[in-house]
């Protein structure tokens, strides 16, 4: 199991980046992550699900003029790095998806537990070996 931690620094701005102006509520958490091809390789135009309450996903891009998340977008797009926060205290699930090649494709469901005052990290991977090509999402 690899187990990831950010710093303080990280844990504080990560919230106001991700467009929850007032931070992490004290007794709440966050999960953060990628989302990636078996081989490694970015999986754009990809969306996450996290089972329970309804929450604010937000996108971030690979754009290193603007590191501020699109909250507009529902899919991931660049560096295809998403972020969750506010969530209680407890065990989650979440998945992703992206259409490839004309069908619809999910990531295994990951479970992990949430504490509060903290983000948890999870690296998202779809089962399927092939390197898939794709286009930057406008």
């Amino acid at each position: 199991m690899q187990v990831d931690a950010v710093s303080d620094t990280s844990y504080n701005l990560v919230p106001s980046t991700a467009g929850l102006t007032g931070g992490i509520r004290v007794d709440r958490g966050g999960i953060a992550g990628t989302i990636k091809d078996c081989a490694g390789g970015l999986v754009k135009q990809a969306s996450v699900g996290v089972t329970g309450e309804t929450k604010l996903i937000s996108f971030f891009d690979a754009d290193v003029s603007d590191l501020m998340p699109d909250t507009s977008r529902f899919t991931s797009n660049g560096d295809s790095t998403w972020v969750s926060l506010s969530h209680e205290e407890g065990v989650w699930e979440a998945v992703a998806a992206a259409l490839i090649n004309g069908s619809i494709v999910t990531s295994r469901k990951v479970t992990y537990r949430i504490y509060r005052n903290s983000i948890i990290i999870v690296a998202f991977r779809f089962d399927n070996a092939v390197n898939y090509p794709q286009e930057a999402a406008e």
